[in-house]
């Protein structure tokens, strides 16, 4: 039985009843060529196991086929490698010492007994990727202000945090926050099974997640399709700086 059967299963348990994922996309589209060969040429700008078009949104690359006689051999595009982003480590391979109360990838690796009793779910989280890949998507301008915090002060103008909403932005580790100013950082690694684990565990009626196309796979598709969730950013461009307008319909959710 796989782990993602086991996490439908919890789900009677747990899990949100409402989760949307919202996948940001760069704020310039541009697409590359692939040319293989002298007569084939194709599109594709490639976020997780899917490619974007401005226009058609995100779909699976197609299998290109070649006359049986052509020198050429022809890959399909799941077969080209993709060059790690500078500076980044193998995402599945880190991993939490449980000797420490506190590790710098995994946040807390055990519970920490002085902690005050949980907190009753709010109607709605809002969760904010803050990890590295979110550089391309949403970088921090002359003010030190970017979409994702644009987004939250609206929201918070109708929607206090700390009662009916919170904040938690994660990278490998997911954390509650009152300070806006941390939505903007772009720094560390995600973990997508991690991220659905949490989702999995949240007890929060509505949960909202604000992350980057790279993170929509298949597998996460697949699971965002099985909790009956909801997707914005699979169909053309949705930008960081489109965040901001979607505040007012969100902070609804608290009422």
């Amino acid at each position: 039985m796989s782990w993602l059967v086991l996490l439908a299963f919890g789900s009677a348990f747990a899990a949100p009843k409402e989760l949307e994922v919202w996948f940001l996309t760069p704020p310039r589209a541009g697409a590359f060529k692939v040319q293989w060969g002298p007569r084939i040429a194709q599109a594709c700008e490639r976020v997780g196991d899917y490619c974007l078009d401005p226009q058609r949104g995100l779909f699976r690359p197609a299998l290109a086929e070649a006359p049986v006689d052509d020198k050429w051999v022809v890959p399909t595009i799941e077969e080209v490698p993709q060059l790690p982003t500078t500076g980044t480590v193998d995402r599945n391979l880190v991993t939490c010492d449980t000797k420490y109360a506190f590790d710098i990838f995994c946040g807390e690796a055990r519970p920490d007994p002085t902690k005050a009793p949980p907190k009753e779910a709010a109607k709605v989280e809002v969760w904010i990727d803050t990890s590295s890949s979110m550089r391309e998507m949403d970088q921090a301008d002359a003010k030190n202000e970017c979409g994702r915090l644009r987004f939250m002060h609206n929201f918070t103008r109708i929607c206090s945090l700390g009662g009916k909403a919170r904040l938690k932005v994660y990278d490998v580790g997911i954390r509650e926050v009152t300070d806006l100013s941390v939505v903007c950082q772009s720094a560390g690694q995600n973990n997508t099974k991690r991220l659905m684990e949490w989702i999995e565990e949240s007890m929060a009626p509505k949960v909202v997640v604000i992350t980057d196309v790279n993170e929509y796979t298949k597998e996460f598709a697949d699971f965002i399709t099985s909790h009956h969730g909801t997707v914005r950013g699979d169909q053309g461009s949705f930008t960081a700086d489109q965040l901001a307008h979607l505040a007012e319909g969100l902070a609804l959710s608290c009422k």
